[in-house]
């Protein structure tokens, strides 16, 4: 029986915790969450899924210290602030593959100790970008000429950057092939949120732009406050395309050769049914390693850093984005 560990069963991991129990044979699930209602909601969203009963061995713990087996996969489904710390003590007890949400961590100092960790262990961590695994995105990527430059617009409310903005920086460097994506402009509004998840955190609202080595263009305008669709809109030589990604809807496409294109979006639970059968069965996945979102990362921390000292005046050590 394969055994995965989730640590952090909060609105993401109890997500995360749903796809896993749809795999369709028995697992032995060890879950490590210390919050009594994120426990309670994880139970209930478990309940919603595992309708056919199967038959999973499912334990629950309130500490790491608790745990006394090596794993298969480990998701490490924590907020960022002392994720390396946390890493370095799962790689120390023996574990060697990861699923790691984002943030990664919050500075490039701490991404480094954490690629040395894994250079240093042979430890396969992935990060969590899902859309790589949406059947709609892995078909628009067939039809994207990367000799050609991209341009892809992405306008979205009720979301932040701080939380967001990697997503589409990571869909941008998969659609382009390219990792080196540079931040060249920002607009941020001059306001700083509070992220949901903890006041401790910083949320941002307003434009990036990006450009990759070849001059394709990312714009990422999320906005905290305002209630909009996602909507995403990519163009590359005489491919043209809008569409609603919250609502799965076609605004407008333009394809070569008339060739037909509809977007459905998919739920988190079964892109990680789809992520961790890969990880479980062929020991690889679509997902990004962790190195290959260290640029995007830096560039991150670099725009918001000096937006938190631009605002406050505080010259920040870390980012506190998770």
């Amino acid at each position: 029986m394969k055994k995965i560990c989730i640590i952090g069963c909060g609105n993401i991991g109890s997500r995360h915790l749903q796809g896993i129990a749809k795999i369709r044979y028995p697992l032995s699930i060890d879950i490590v969450e210390p919050n009594k209602k994120s426990k309670k909601i994880a139970k209930i969203r478990l309940e919603e899924i595992n309708k056919k009963k199967i038959p999973h061995k499912i334990s629950w713990y309130n500490s790491i210290d608790e745990l006394k087996n090596n794993y298969d996969l480990i998701v490490l489904s924590t907020t960022s602030e002392n994720r390396v710390k946390l890493f370095s003590n799962l790689v120390e007890r023996g574990n060697r593959v990861f699923l790691l949400e984002k943030i990664v961590c919050q500075s490039i100092q701490d991404y480094k100790k954490l690629l040395k960790i894994i250079h240093k262990n042979k430890v396969n961590a992935w990060v969590n970008t899902p859309r790589r695994y949406m059947n709609s995105y892995i078909k628009l990527r067939k039809k994207i000429q990367t000799n050609k430059k991209l341009f892809l617009d992405i306008t979205s409310g009720n979301s932040g950057l701080g939380t967001n903005a990697i997503h589409f920086l990571d869909l941008f460097s998969w659609l382009t092939k390219d990792e080196k994506i540079k931040i060249v402009g920002t607009d941020l509004e001059k306001k700083i949120y509070k992220n949901k998840r903890n006041k401790e955190f910083f949320e941002f609202g307003g434009n990036i732009i990006g450009k990759t080595t070849n001059g394709s263009v990312i714009s990422i305008k999320l906005f905290p406050t305002f209630n909009l669709p996602t909507f995403i809109s990519i163009q590359n030589n005489n491919l043209n395309v809008i569409f609603d990604e919250l609502n799965s809807q076609v605004l407008f496409k333009n394809f070569p050769n008339n060739q037909n294109f509809n977007f459905k979006m998919e739920l988190l639970q079964n892109l990680t049914k789809k992520i961790v059968t890969d990880i479980l069965e062929k020991n690889e996945c679509k997902l990004p390693k962790t190195d290959e979102l260290l640029s995007i990362h830096s560039e991150l921390f670099k725009i918001f850093n000096k937006h938190i000292m631009k605002i406050t005046g505080k010259k920040m050590i870390k980012c506190p984005i998770t």
